[in-house]
């Protein structure tokens, strides 16, 4: 398990940060601005994955 989310670290946050939306249509009683937040710092922390690991394929 640990070497599958070391692969695909990038595509699993990409993944968490379109969840988040979601729950706020699934369960109505959750305060949409927190999960407004959570997106907006899973994709931000996709972004950074995807560049960290565009710079490793880079040989940078």
């Amino acid at each position: 398990m640990k070497e599958l989310v070391s692969r695909h670290d990038v595509r699993l946050l990409g993944l968490l940060g379109y969840v988040a939306p979601v729950l706020v249509a699934r369960f109505p009683g959750v305060p949409w601005e927190a999960l407004v937040g959570v997106a907006t710092a899973f994709l931000g922390l996709g972004e950074v994955a995807q560049r960290s690991s565009s710079y490793d394929e880079a040989g940078w």
